[in-house]
């Protein structure tokens, strides 16, 4: 199915999906359900959703819940047996090689910090809203089917990664910076997406604050990405090639930064 159709039909395709994920482990159906008849919502947000539109396989599943803190832990301590708390302190439900991490949407950083309106009218646009880069801003009502997946076709159409808020705290404030810088540079090398400013310029104005010094400033990087399998194939030989062509492209070839470590830059 192709990621810009946007009608019934999707709806009625996500549904489907989503039914077919919850079938397929009696652990997750039953908490879900449970959210949905204590009042609650759920709501499946980024790669899944990109992988259903995409036809790809997952391994995992985002899941923000909607539902009373103590209503929710009450629900994951009686229905799941195998599960941690996961990087970001939401839960990590392990299904064999499989896994669901969920998070109650109160705890989403952006609406933590005020830094994107809670509209109770407009929930998956929020959601979505919220979310740092356009290509991970897709978000599907598990219940209705109903979807927000708008910022990741206007990425894909424009082929170019974009920072979704453009107020400062929104960046400044987002507590993965070394996480996100990864992942820029995994999306331009396996996606083949171009750089907006935005992005150009978190990654030329973040990179100093992890060190002042490059060389440890990507050994940081390298050590956060063994958190993340998926980036095993950014080498500090790459990064460290789109950086400096980064630095280069946006007039830094000044920048204090790039001027203490040009030597290793250019080895």
């Amino acid at each position: 199915m192709s990621a810009l159709t946007a009608n019934n039909a999707t709806v009625k395709f996500f549904k489907e999906q989503l039914l077919r994920l919850l079938r397929s482990n009696s652990e997750l159906s039953a908490t879900i359900y449970e959210v949905f008849i204590n009042g609650g919502y759920a709501y499946v947000v980024g790669g899944y959703v990109r992988d259903l539109l995409n036809n790809t396989q997952s391994r995992d599943v985002d899941i923000i819940i909607d539902l009373p803190k103590d209503k929710f832990e009450r629900i994951i301590n009686t229905y799941c047996t195998n599960y941690s708390i996961n990087r970001h302190g939401g839960i990590k439900i392990h299904i064999g090689d499989f896994s669901v991490d969920m998070w109650r949407i109160d705890d989403n950083w952006a609406f933590k910090n005020e830094l994107v309106n809670y509209n109770e009218n407009n929930v998956l646009e929020s959601i979505a809203a919220g979310c740092f880069y356009d290509y991970d801003a897709l978000v599907v009502n598990m219940l209705s089917g109903g979807y927000n997946i708008h910022y990741y076709t206007d990425c894909i159409r424009k082929k170019q990664l974009a920072i979704l808020r453009q107020n400062p705290n929104y960046s400044n404030l987002n507590p993965t910076v070394e996480a996100n810088i990864l992942r820029a540079f995994y999306l331009k090398k396996t996606q083949n997406l171009d750089f907006s400013s935005s992005v150009s310029n978190y990654i030329i104005n973040k990179m100093p604050t992890i060190s002042l010094d490059i060389k440890e400033s990507l050994q940081k990087l390298l050590d956060i990405k063994k958190g993340y399998p998926k980036y095993e194939i950014l080498t500090m030989d790459y990064i460290k090639q789109e950086y400096s062509k980064l630095l280069y492209s946006n007039n830094q070839i000044t920048n204090e930064h790039y001027l203490l470590s040009y030597d290793f830059l250019l080895s």
